[in-house]
């Protein structure tokens, strides 16, 4: 985590794992899970926000079972491969984290 706001009671968060041997082994999903019960229970956050890259499915995927909501697109945002590609801007909120964590328990 990372800008984090203590009056407006927001944060936000990123992972990166280079190592693509262990992609898709769960480590993301449970550093996700772990930062985010952080975030709310002991930071007393009220949002977690982050962009992620449009062409990454899988840290889509990671991010929406965590419980973020996609918020909005930035339009050619970075320039990768040659190419700009747009950007995904998702974010969850403290009460959104708060009942998926009751139902999991």
């Amino acid at each position: 985590m990372f800008n984090i706001h203590p009056w407006s009671k927001h944060a936000e968060f990123g992972i990166w794992i280079g190592d693509k041997t262990v992609w898709g082994q769960g480590y993301a999903t449970e550093v996700t899970g772990v930062v985010l019960g952080f975030a709310f229970e002991r930071l007393n956050l009220h949002k977690v926000y982050l962009t992620v890259d449009a062409d990454n499915p899988g840290a889509i995927r990671t991010y929406e079972k965590a419980g973020f909501k996609k918020d909005g697109i930035l339009r050619d945002e970075v320039y990768k491969n040659g190419q700009y590609v747009d950007r995904i801007m998702m974010s969850i909120l403290k009460h959104e984290y708060l009942k998926l964590s009751n139902c999991s328990k």
